[in-house]
């Protein structure tokens, strides 16, 4: 145990502020946008198959797919030396609260028509109806995180080197070649697929990987889309010709797919190494970064994805090119932007009413009650 603990203390001796880290998260957020751009918005249906816009439409959205691996990754690499505070989730929850009850208020008084009295029940347990897929995957998670933690410092590096490959091999490889639900990890939509990055993202943090390749991850990040994007073309090609079912061409796409996941690790440690020595990009990255989540909550809330996104922006598969390229990076880029901005408001609105004060607060009296409890526990001597 104390090898283990001087070989990670060697491996990690030296912590500072990460604004890599903290650009992948604003960056994974912004491909998430993309991504909705891309299919909610209508592009990839509505783009002919065979013309430059469907192929350009496709690589995109393929090199974009790794957005959430990334974003997940990072809450390995930020939490496994922190301490687990549960007022942080308590806050969270508060965030995500604001935003499901919130909208769909906004909805029932300009289109009351389209919200239903079950609809506005379920907007105020945002967990229980699942109506952020990530964060209720995050909320189980986060109540495992201080066990995985322990175990994670508990292990070698030789130990730890044979469980990503059994992450890698079990709940990414197996389930391509099965084509099956395996492991109920539903393509990577669940809490054990998260569960498995944020391991991944730990390991990234305490053990240097491929420390001579820098900027060769990128190199590594596009060899990963650009095979994920052969494979999909070819075999959207040779599928009649095979008598395939139409979901083989998109066997490589998926956040499981082991192409997807190596694609997330590089682009990530790419990020992860990024110098900001500018005062003025430590400051952008730092006011965008901790309102990122605010754009997946706002963008995403289940009536602003079916009354407002959908089939939204399919006339710009009929453009050219390029201004089909430029028309969507300028969209994901203003819904980025102005989502930030709202929840840039709402966290100030929170600092105002000092709700994460209130959110320490409860944390300390939960605490002391439990303390309290086990105290009173103790068998008299």
């Amino acid at each position: 145990m104390q090898q283990i603990a001087l070989e990670k203390e060697s491996a990690t001796s030296v912590r500072t502020h990460n604004y890599g880290v903290d650009s992948m998260k604003i960056a994974s957020m912004f491909m998430v946008v993309v991504l909705h751009v891309l299919g909610q918005g209508g592009i990839l249906q509505t783009a002919a198959v065979g013309t430059i816009n469907y192929y350009l439409a496709w690589t995109l959205e393929i090199a974009a797919f790794c957005a959430v691996n990334c974003f997940a990754l990072t809450s390995g690499y930020l939490s496994i030396d922190r301490e687990i505070r549960y007022s942080k989730l308590i806050l969270l929850w508060l965030q995500v609260a604001v935003y499901s009850v919130g909208i769909t208020f906004l909805f029932w008084l300009v289109r009351p028509d389209t919200v239903s009295f079950s609809q506005a029940i379920h907007s105020f347990f945002p967990v229980l109806s699942a109506s952020y897929w990530y964060f209720t995957a995050y909320f189980g998670l986060f109540f495992f995180t201080p066990f995985i933690n322990k175990l994670f410092h508990c292990l070698s590096k030789a130990e730890l080197n044979r469980l990503l490959i059994t992450i890698f091999l079990l709940l990414s490889v197996l389930p391509l070649l099965t084509q099956k639900n395996l492991f109920e990890l539903s393509k990577g939509y669940s809490m054990t697929w998260l569960c498995a990055l944020y391991i991944i993202g730990a390991y990234l943090k305490t053990y240097q990987v491929l420390p001579r390749l820098r900027a060769g991850n990128f190199g590594l990040y596009l060899l990963m889309i650009g095979i994920v994007c052969f494979s999909r073309f070819v075999l959207e090609a040779i599928s009649p010709v095979l008598g395939l079912e139409p979901f083989y061409t998109l066997l490589f796409v998926s956040y499981t797919s082991p192409f997807i996941l190596l694609a997330a690790v590089f682009l990530f440690l790419f990020f992860s190494r990024l110098q900001f020595k500018a005062t003025w990009s430590k400051h952008i990255v730092g006011f965008f970064a901790p309102i990122s989540f605010g754009v997946y909550l706002i963008h995403t809330h289940p009536f602003v994805w079916n009354h407002l996104l959908i089939d939204r922006f399919a006339r710009y598969a009929t453009l050219s090119p390029l201004f089909m390229l430029g028309s969507i990076l300028l969209t994901a880029t203003l819904i980025f932007i102005s989502c930030a901005l709202l929840d840039f408001l709402r966290n100030q609105l929170f600092l105002l009413f000092r709700i994460p004060r209130l959110t320490q607060y409860l944390e300390r009296q939960c605490a002391k009650a439990v303390s309290s409890l086990r105290t009173s526990e103790k068998p008299e001597s």
